[in-house]
């Protein structure tokens, strides 16, 4: 079964450089998307293979050169010397244009990587110039509701986004979702940047699920979690860099001296941040009492998916004053500013405040609403009130 991926919608081989990155964590379908693309790939090169790895380690420019373009690379970066011949195959083709006139073939070197801190080491110094870079999540609750208009709210904050959890129904969640922490995120990406205090780092993990949607204090996880505040924030910047989380930072502006400073921290798989808050039954997930501050976990990660996976040109923010004027989502484009509020049901009363000094920054303020989780869009005492489930196709049609 293949649940149709959003970035498919809009990919364009012609708008990329000859090399093509996806990245993104483990087992979120990034393999799948490059398989599905047009034109496909005619030859595949799969590095989890110790075979395939060690032979395009011992000798990547016979690798190379035997690749039918365009040709599909998976976790280049447990190879990274390909990148070297990648990077030789493209100049050429490059000087061959030139010559010739022929143009090169663009996204003819279809990769994918999981592992940011080797990709970033790996690509550094190879391929600048010469790769398109593209960031792909998990599922997103628009990818799954249009799919199947019967998956409930409750299952997709339990299920989360992997994929294979969805395409293959019979996997039990909890076991699936604690291997992939100790395989993925402890082993391949704590141990890998050099984290020597797993335990305390699985600490901080599941105090940053606990804690989500709250203001983000680095000493005070650390003092929880028995860890120094600058290695709290050096794991937590781990975890951003790997699309594990995702770190909103308050709206700046100058004009208001009376604004919170720190950020907040949101899982972008809500499964995996119910694994580690340690929950295992799912009708109970709307009842906990980190429910609400889980929906608003669930809305800022689909604001973030909807972004990367449409190509948008978004930033994202959070507003909040000493005196608690909030506004739980802002998004900036270069014109306009739209304003989000996030709450746990299908009504809403009273109207949203803009701050005046959102109004002070010579920004647009394009709509404000607010997201809830299901229902009807309606008009609700002079409240525009959007469900979760149209959140994604509104958003494209405002910005």
């Amino acid at each position: 079964m293949w649940i149709k991926r959003d970035f498919l919608t809009i990919w364009n081989p012609e708008d990329c450089l000859e090399a093509l990155l996806v990245r993104g964590p483990r087992q979120i379908g990034k393999t799948s998307i490059l398989l599905k693309m047009i034109p496909p790939p005619l030859s595949k090169l799969f590095l989890d293979d110790p075979n395939e790895k060690d032979r395009a380690t011992k000798d990547p420019e016979f690798v190379v050169s035997q690749l039918q373009l365009p040709a599909l690379i998976d976790e280049i970066q447990r190879a990274p010397d390909l990148l070297y011949s990648i990077k030789k195959n493209i100049d050429l083709q490059r000087h061959r244009r030139i010559e010739t006139g022929r143009p090169t073939m663009p996204a003819a070197f279809r990769m994918t990587g999981s592992n940011q801190t080797e990709i970033d080491l790996a690509l550094r110094e190879t391929l600048a110039g010469r790769i398109s870079v593209f960031h792909i999540h998990g599922l997103s609750a628009h990818e799954l509701w249009s799919h199947d208009p019967s998956i409930t709210l409750t299952d997709i904050l339990f299920r989360g986004g992997f994929p294979e959890l969805w395409v293959r129904p019979e996997l039990q969640v909890v076991p699936f979702l604690n291997d992939y922490y100790s395989s993925f995120i402890e082993k391949d990406v704590a141990k890998s940047a050099g984290v020597e205090k797993l335990a305390a780092f699985s600490s901080v993990v599941r105090l940053l699920a606990a804690r989500v949607g709250e203001l983000l204090n680095y000493e005070s996880i650390g003092n929880d979690a028995g860890a120094v505040g600058k290695s709290v924030k050096d794991w937590i910047s781990l975890l951003e860099k790997n699309g594990l989380v995702y770190i909103l930072k308050p709206y700046h502006s100058n004009l208001n001296k009376r604004l919170i400073k720190m950020p907040k921290a949101y899982f972008l798989d809500t499964g995996l941040c119910v694994r580690m808050q340690a929950h295992q039954e799912r009708d109970a997930i709307l009842s906990i009492p980190q429910a609400g501050h889980l929906f608003e976990n669930l809305v800022v990660a689909e604001a973030v998916k909807t972004r990367d996976h449409f190509r948008k040109d978004w930033e994202l923010f959070y507003w909040r004053t000493k005196e608690k004027e909030e506004i739980d989502l802002v998004i900036e484009t270069n014109k306009v500013l739209c304003l989000i509020q996030v709450k746990l049901g299908s009504t809403a009363s009273g109207e949203i405040l803009v701050p005046p000094a959102l109004l002070a920054t010579k920004k647009t303020i394009c709509r404000a609403f607010v997201v809830a989780t299901g229902g009807r869009q309606v008009q609700s005492n002079g409240v525009e009130i959007v469900p979760v489930g149209k959140f994604c196709d509104y958003l494209l049609e405002m910005l």
